[in-house]
C-alpha cells in the first residue's frame, strides 16, 4: 500500500464505521474507489467486530496473526509518550503494540504496560469505544487484578493506556518451579478465584482464563492480567458484539467453555469452567483434553460431547507434567509404569489427595450445562477452602442417571434396543435370585414398622378421645371445653409408665407434639419435650441418627423463636453435617437438609452475618430443586428466604421478583392461604415499606395478616413481624398515632409470647422512642431508644444492623435536643455497624451518612 493512499483508507474507514453493518457494503459501492483502496478499508472493517476488546489484551497474549514484524512500531522505543519512556516491546498484533515503559516524569521510579492502537485505526468510533471501556477496567481496583494506572493520548491524538507491570511467572509454572504442595495450590488458586468474583460482582466476564493470564510474583502473590477480551454486562454496552472467538485469535479453546465454542450467550458461568481447567491443571499437571488440542476439531468436539476423566485418573494415568516440554517429548499415550512414576516424583501431589472432594469440586465446575456449575467464582473457592478444612463440600459426582441420560439423547434408538434385550436377561436372574431375600426383608421390615404404628396409634387415639365427656374418656375432668393443650398435657403424663419398654416410641411421640407445641407457640414445653425425645431416639437407636437430627432442626425452631440464636445455630449445623452426605441415598432426607439450611440463614440474619446467610439460604434453594412429592412446599418458603437475604443487602427489585415468585409458587400449589403464604406476603410488604411504596406495602401486609391471624393466631413471629413493618408503614408517611397503636399491640402480645425475651421486643420499643422523636417528645424517644439499645446488646453481638438500628434513633433524637457531640459518636458507630453488615449502598446507610452530614464539622 502506498503511503498516499493512507489518508483516503483513513477517511473512508471513519465513515463507513458510523454505518449500521447492513449499510456499509452500499456505501462503498457508491464510493467508485479503486479495488486495491477498498480491499484495504474492507480488510481493516473485519478488526471491528473485535476491536471493543483490543486495548485490554494482556502483554503476554497480544495476537501477531496480523502483521509482519517489520510493520510494528519500533521506531517509539526510546521515545516519551504521556509520562513514560519506552523501553522496549512486549508485543504487537494487528490493532496495536503493548511496551514496557518506565515513568519519565521525575515524579517516582515506576514500569508500566504501556498500549497504544496502531495509527492507522485511530477513528472516532474506536475511541469512543476505547473511552468506554477504559471507565469500566478504572474500577477494577483489587490485590490480584492488574491495574489500570493511566490513560492518555500522545501528542499526534492516539490514545494509550499505561496497565501494571507485572514480573512473575505463569501460575502453572511458577507452582512447578517451587515445588509447591496441593494446599499452597488450592491458596493460589482461591485467591485467584476472589479476583475473578470481583471481576464478575462489577459485570465484567474475563473470557480467557488460563494460566499464561495470572502471574505470580517472586512474593506469592498471583496477579490476574488484565481483561484481553473481556465481556462488560451492564446495559449500555449491550450494543457492543459479545462475540468470543474473536479475529484477533486470543482464545484457547483448550481453557474454552462449551458455550464459547459454540458461540451462544457468555456469562460468568464462562469463567468457571476455565477455572475448573486451570485448577485441573494445578492439579494434575495435564488440560482435561490435553491429547486433542493439536487438531482444533477434535478439541471443539472434546469440550462439547465428552467427559473429562477426573484429575487422579489422568495423574495415575500419565503421571504429572511438570513442564511445556515434558508434554512435547513425553506423549500422552503408551507410557510405561516406570515414566509414570519417573514423571510423578517431581510433583508433591499424589492421586490419593485427588480421589473423592477435589475430583468432584473440579468436574461440577466443567460441567456442560452452565447452569449445572459453580454459582459463582465465590462459591468454587469455598468449596475448595472447605475440603482443606476437611469440610463436607457442595459438589457432587457427576451421577449414572446424568450420564445415562446425556448418552441415551445420543444413542436413542440402539440404547432402547439393548435395554430390551438387557431387561429380559436381567429380570429372570433378578427375580431368581433376590425375591426370596428381598421378600423377606421387606416381611421383617413391615412387621417391626406395622407394630411400632399400631402402637403410636393406640396412644394418640386416647388422646383424641380426650374431649369426649363420657366414662371412657381419658378426661379425668370430663369436660366438653378440654383444648388441644389439655389433650397433649395429659397424654405425656403417662408415657414414661406406659411405653417404658419403648424409648423410640415414646421419642416419635414427644417429637409429634412438640411440633405442636411450637405452633401453639408454647416454645418452653416444646423445647423441654424435644430435648427428652433426643435423648431417647439416642438410647433406642444410637448415636448419631436420623431422628435425632431431625428433632435437632426442630429444637433449633423452638430456640430460634425464643430468641436463642446462639444455641439454635450449632442444633441446625449439627443436622446439616449429617444429612449432607446421606440425601444422595436417601431422597426423604432433602427436605430437611433444606429446612436446615434455610433455618441457619435465618438465624445468621438475626446475627448480622448477612453474608453467611445468603450463601447458607443459596445453598438451601439449590438442594430444593431437587425435592419432590408434597415436600416440594420447601422450594416457594426457600425461593422467599432468599428474596430476604436480597432485602438485607438493600437490592429491593431483585428481592421483590424472589418474593412474588414464591408467592406465585404457593398459589400453584394450592397454598395461598396457608401460614406460608402470609408469612411470604408479610416479608413482601416489608420490601415495599423499605422502597417508601407505602400504599403497596399495606396492601400485602394486610393480606398477610389476615392469612396469619387465620392459621397460626397472633402469638407466631411472623404475626409480629407483620405488626411491626405495618407500623413502620405508617411512621414513614408520618401517621404515628396509627404507628403507636400497632407498636403497643406488638408490644403486648410480645410479652405474652416471649417469657424470656427477643432482640424484636427490643425492636419495638426502639420504634415507640423513634415515634416519640418524631412527636417532638424527644427525652421520652431518648429514655426508650437507649433502653432498647441496651437490651438488644444483650441478646445479640455486634456488628450487627440492629444495634446499629438503635445507635442511628439515638444519634437522631440527640441531634434534635442540640446534642451534636453526643449524636456524632453513635451515628458514627451505626455507620460502621451498617457498612460490615448490610453494605455500602442499603438504604439504612445512606440515611444514616446523611444524618452525619447534619452535624456541624
Amino acid at each position: 500500500m502506498q503511503a498516499e493512499n493512507w489518508k483516503k483508507i483513513k477517511q473512508l474507514l471513519e465513515e463507513t464505521l458510523q454505518l449500521e453493518p447492513s449499510n456499509r457494503q452500499a456505501f462503498l459501492d457508491r464510493a467508485a474507489i479503486n479495488p486495491e483502496i477498498r480491499a484495504e478499508v474492507e480488510s481493516l472493517l473485519a478488526f471491528e467486530e473485535s476491536s471493543e476488546d483490543m486495548m485490554h489484551l494482556s502483554a503476554v497474549e497480544f495476537s501477531k496473526d496480523f502483521f509482519d514484524e517489520d510493520d510494528t512500531t519500533n521506531g517509539l522505543i526510546g521515545q516519551n509518550v504521556g509520562a513514560y519512556r519506552i523501553v522496549s516491546e512486549l508485543g504487537y498484533g494487528g490493532m496495536g503494540a503493548v511496551y514496557l515503559a518506565m515513568r519519565a516524569d521525575g515524579k517516582f521510579a515506576q514500569k508500566v504496560a504501556l498500549k497504544l492502537l496502531k495509527r492507522e485505526l485511530n477513528t472516532s468510533a474506536l475511541r469512543r469505544r476505547f473511552q468506554q471501556e477504559r471507565e469500566i477496567l478504572a474500577s477494577l481496583e483489587h490485590p490480584n487484578i492488574a491495574r489500570l494506572l493511566d490513560a492518555g493520548t500522545t501528542d499526534d491524538k492516539i490514545p494509550f493506556i499505561a496497565m501494571e507491570y507485572v514480573e512473575g511467572l505463569p501460575i502453572d509454572q511458577y507452582c512447578n518451579n517451587n515445588k509447591s504442595d496441593l494446599n499452597q495450590r488450592l491458596d493460589l488458586f482461591r485467591k485467584v478465584c476472589s479476583a475473578v468474583n470481583f471481576a464478575h460482582r462489577n459485570l465484567i466476564v474475563h473470557r480467557d482464563l488460563k494460566p499464561s493470564n495470572i502471574l505470580v510474583t517472586t512474593d506469592g502473590i498471583p496477579k490476574l492480567l488484565d481483561f484481553g477480551i473481556s465481556k462488560i454486562l451492564s446495559p449500555e454496552f449491550e450494543q457492543l458484539n459479545s462475540a468470543t472467538v474473536t479475529k484477533l485469535g486470543v482464545m484457547t479453546p483448550g481453557y474454552a467453555s462449551p458455550e464459547q465454542l459454540q458461540s451462544k450467550s457468555v456469562t460468568t458461568a464462562t469463567d468457571i469452567y476455565s477455572l475448573g481447567v486451570i485448577l485441573y491443571e494445578l492439579l494434575s499437571g495435564h488440560r482435561p483434553f490435553e491429547t486433542k488440542e493439536g487438531d482444533l476439531k477434535e478439541i471443539y468436539k472434546a469440550v462439547l460431547e465428552n467427559e473429562p476423566p477426573p484429575p487422579s485418573v489422568v495423574i495415575s494415568d500419565f503421571g504429572f507434567r511438570t513442564s511445556d516440554s515434558e508434554s512435547k517429548t513425553v506423549p500422552m499415550t503408551g507410557r510405561t509404569g516406570n515414566q509414570d512414576r519417573e514423571t510423578n516424583s517431581q510433583s508433591q501431589i499424589r492421586n490419593p489427595q485427588l480421589k473423592g472432594d477435589l475430583d468432584n469440586i473440579v468436574l461440577k465446575a466443567l460441567r456442560k450445562e452452565p447452569e449445572r456449575r459453580y454459582s459463582s467464582a465465590e462459591n468454587f473457592a469455598e468449596d475448595v477452602h472447605r475440603h482443606q478444612r476437611g469440610l463436607p463440600v457442595t459438589a457432587r459426582p457427576n451421577t449414572f442417571s446424568y450420564r445415562a441420560e446425556k448418552f441415551f439423547k445420543r444413542n436413542r434408538v440402539g440404547v432402547i434396543a439393548g435395554i430390551l434385550v438387557v431387561l429380559a436377561i436381567i429380570a429372570g436372574i433378578v427375580a431368581t435370585l433376590w425375591q426370596s431375600r428381598i421378600a423377606a426383608a421387606e416381611r421383617d421390615r413391615a412387621r417391626i414398622e406395622a407394630e411400632k404404628s399400631k402402637r403410636i396409634n393406640e396412644y394418640m387415639q386416647r388422646m383424641l378421645n380426650f374431649s369426649n365427656p363420657n366414662w371412657l374418656s381419658s378426661n379425668p375432668k370430663r369436660n366438653r371445653d378440654a383444648t388441644i393443650s389439655d389433650a397433649l398435657d395429659e397424654a405425656l403424663k403417662n408415657i414414661d409408665a406406659d411405653l417404658a419398654n419403648d424409648p423410640e416410641i415414646q421419642a416419635e411421640i414427644m417429637f409429634t407434639i412438640a411440633q405442636t407445641y411450637i405452633g401453639q407457640a408454647q416454645f418452653d414445653k416444646s423445647e423441654k419435650l424435644l430435648r427428652q425425645s433426643i435423648e431417647k431416639f439416642n438410647q433406642a437407636l444410637g448415636s448419631p441418627n436420623t431422628m435425632t437430627m431431625k428433632a435437632n432442626v426442630v429444637l433449633g425452631d423452638a430456640l430460634s423463636q425464643k430468641g436463642k440464636f446462639e444455641e439454635a445455630a450449632p442444633l441446625y449445623q449439627e443436622a446439616i453435617n449429617y444429612f449432607r452426605p446421606q440425601v444422595g441415598n436417601d431422597k426423604s432426607l432433602l427436605k430437611w437438609l433444606v429446612i436446615a439450611l434455610n433455618d441457619l440463614g435465618n438465624v445468621y440474619v438475626y446475627q448480622g452475618k448477612l453474608e453467611d446467610a445468603e450463601k447458607v439460604i443459596r445453598e438451601s434453594s439449590e438442594y430444593a430443586t431437587e425435592v419432590t412429592g408434597k415436600d416440594r412446599y420447601v422450594i416457594p418458603v426457600v425461593t422467599g428466604n432468599y428474596g430476604a437475604t436480597l432485602y438485607n443487602k438493600g437490592d429491593i427489585q431483585s428481592s421483590l421478583i424472589y418474593l412474588n415468585k414464591a408467592f406465585e409458587q404457593l398459589q400453584e400449589m394450592g397454598n395461598g392461604q396457608k401460614y406460608e403464604a402470609g408469612a411470604i406476603q408479610t416479608v413482601i410488604g416489608r420490601s415495599y415499606v423499605l422502597a417508601n411504596d407505602y400504599e403497596s406495602a399495606e396492601n400485602h401486609l394486610q393480606q398477610g395478616r389476615v392469612i396469619l391471624k387465620n392459621t397460626v393466631g397472633e402469638k407466631n413471629g411472623s404475626y409480629l413481624q407483620n405488626l411491626y413493618y405495618t407500623a413502620t408503614n405508617f411512621y414513614n408517611q408520618g401517621r404515628y398515632q396509627e404507628a403507636q397503636a400497632e407498636v403497643e399491640k406488638l408490644r403486648e402480645i410480645q410479652r405474652e409470647t416471649y417469657p424470656d425475651g427477643h432482640v424484636n421486643m427490643g425492636n419495638a420499643q426502639r420504634l415507640l422512642g423513634d415515634i416519640y422523636t418524631k412527636t417532638k417528645k424527644l427525652k421520652e424517644g431518648e429514655a426508650n431508644i437507649r433502653a432498647a439499645l441496651d437490651y438488644i446488646s444483650t441478646k445479640i453481638k455486634e456488628p450487627n444492623f440492629h444495634i446499629s438500628q438503635a445507635k442511628m434513633s439515638l444519634g437522631e433524637n440527640l441531634i434534635l435536643q442540640k446534642r451534636e457531640a453526643e449524636a456524632g459518636e453513635f451515628l458514627t458507630s451505626a455507620l460502621a455497624g451498617y457498612l460490615k453488615t448490610v453494605g455500602e449502598n442499603h438504604p439504612y446507610t445512606n440515611q444514616c451518612r446523611e444524618l452525619l452530614s447534619k452535624i456541624p464539622k
